[in-house]
């Protein structure tokens, strides 16, 4: 029996408990976007966004929100602030989340910024870094919104990491984060979609696109590119990639690891005419 779900829901019901305790008034608006520099990681499940994380995280001025990089144990008022902004994105892109939910975690996200950055831990940090796959945790509950970015912060900078989508569901399927192949396929068309729609109505200074196919075969060509891109810098981005030893070797593992049908499937499922709606993504390599 897969217990990912079960885990989850009991820590839907914990992040529930943190949020309705946050001591932010639900009538709180937003009067100034955030001036601080703020990178957003995005793309489906399954895509690189955790190893990528792992080195954007990774530099010395970074305050990085997720599982990787997070502040001593011993600091627990600095890593309440974290878990705080981590709790308040998921509610905000909890599509199940109510109207007053959604304005209290958007109305919320300001003061806990403003609280972590200047909270003696962090007061050498000049970046923050937020990863989240879409759709994070398991299934298709939580889809982050970009749009929601541009209104807290006054300059945020998102990346996408775009994989090959057969690729994408493998490996979400390996992790146990759906039921099925077919089942975390549509899953991953329906994201890949979503992040392509999005992504399509933003300023292109705005956003950089990579694949995992580049990020595995010219890894520090295209991290100095996302380092240039976000102002973080390159030198420890550098190591964090060499420490990584990414290769080319998961590529087209899923071929050999699925059940031949399955194969089959995501072949015809994944065909031109399907990967035609990400032409955004697709076409990363032509920016300019």
């Amino acid at each position: 029996m897969n217990t990912l779900p079960i885990r989850q829901f009991l820590h839907f019901i914990r992040s529930r408990y943190v949020f309705n305790n946050l001591p932010y008034s639900s009538n709180f608006e937003i009067k100034d976007k955030i001036d601080y520099k703020f990178t957003f990681l995005i793309g489906t499940s399954g895509s690189g966004t955790t190893v990528l994380s792992r080195i954007l995280c990774s530099p010395r001025p970074v305050i990085g929100i997720d599982d990787f990089k997070d502040v001593p144990v011993s600091d627990g008022s600095a890593r309440k602030f974290v878990h705080r902004f981590k709790i308040t994105t998921e509610i905000l892109w909890d599509k199940t989340s109510s109207t007053h939910d959604y304005r209290r975690a958007k109305s919320a996200l300001p003061q806990i910024v403003n609280d972590l950055i200047r909270h003696k831990f962090y007061k050498d940090a000049s970046h923050i870094v937020h990863k989240r796959s879409s759709p994070f945790f398991w299934g298709d509950r939580f889809r982050p919104d970009m749009s929601d970015l541009f209104d807290v912060f006054k300059d945020p900078k998102i990346i996408v990491i775009y994989r090959d989508p057969s690729e994408s569901t493998y490996s979400s399927l390996r992790r146990g984060f759906g039921l099925h192949v077919k089942h975390l396929a549509v899953i991953c068309e329906n994201q890949l979609t979503y992040i392509n729609s999005q992504v399509s109505q933003l300023r292109k200074d705005t956003y950089k696109i990579i694949t995992y196919e580049d990020l595995c075969t010219r890894p520090i060509e295209t991290i100095e590119e996302l380092a240039k891109f976000s102002g973080l810098p390159f030198d420890e981005l550098e190591k964090a990639t060499t420490r990584e030893q990414l290769t080319q070797s998961k590529m087209g593992r899923w071929r050999q690891s699925l059940p031949i049908d399955d194969v089959i499937f995501l072949d015809a499922f994944f065909n031109d005419r399907r990967k035609s709606q990400w032409n955004v993504l697709c076409n990363s390599g032509k920016q300019g």
